[in-house]
């Protein structure tokens, strides 16, 4: 499984102190933290809209990063290729995070011939496969089980910036419902306060005709 994961990916030398580290988990329509990985990410960073752009106290040091594209859909990833291109200093790896084996086992987009194609694990066996000594900025978007993912974390890598989408109504995710999400982003607030970090912002997002479906929470350490 992990050599199914980890194709195409060598570990790389890390310069602690002058090259940052970007995880990005769930990729969806578009990679936006991918513009780190450019030579001129310093004026890209410049382009971002507020709840992208990352804060120049934590960013000022490093002269490159290093850029690693998470997502359970190989399909995603292969939109990412095709829209992006091959960009120095990304890896993409196919892995389904917070998500345990037989849920895996239920997405249709894992199965090919009989086979199960998908990898499910953990943040920190994540950033173990990856052989990350440090995390820099983490950015999550799961599709609702972002909260298991923390609750699960062992926080050995602490993330010196963290940004994650949270839901409300897991199982009816185009529903607004307002309770659930503001009891969703209760938990996750008290899981990063006690591991001491400070909220940056807090954006509702996603709305439709019932309210805001989701909250993107952004915390520094």
């Amino acid at each position: 499984m992990e050599e199914l994961v980890l194709s195409g990916y060598t570990p790389q030398e890390y310069r602690t102190g002058r090259q940052g580290v970007c995880v990005q988990i769930g990729l969806h329509l578009t990679a936006e933290f991918l513009y780190l990985a450019h030579g001129n990410w310093r004026e890209l960073m410049g382009e971002q809209v507020e709840m992208k752009r990352l804060p120049m106290s934590m960013v000022e040091g490093f002269q490159s990063w290093r850029y690693y594209g998470v997502d359970s859909d190989v399909a995603s990833i292969g939109k990412m290729l095709e829209k992006y291109g091959n960009v120095s200093n990304s890896n993409w790896v196919h892995a389904a995070v917070g998500m345990h084996s037989d849920q895996l086992m239920k997405l249709s987009s894992h199965i090919a011939g009989g086979h199960f194609l998908g990898f499910a694990c953990s943040l920190q066996r994540l950033f173990g496969m990856l052989n990350l000594r440090q995390v820099d900025v983490l950015n999550i978007d799961v599709e609702g089980y972002e909260i298991q993912i923390f609750e699960d974390y062992d926080w050995v890598i602490k993330p010196r910036y963290i940004s994650v989408e949270v839901h409300g109504d897991h199982v009816n995710p185009s529903i607004a419902n307002r309770s659930l999400l503001l009891r969703h982003i209760d938990i996750l607030h008290n899981i990063f306060s006690r591991e001491g970090y400070k909220q940056l912002n807090k954006g509702y997002t996603n709305p439709n005709t019932t309210g805001y479906c989701t909250c993107e929470l952004q915390y520094l350490l």
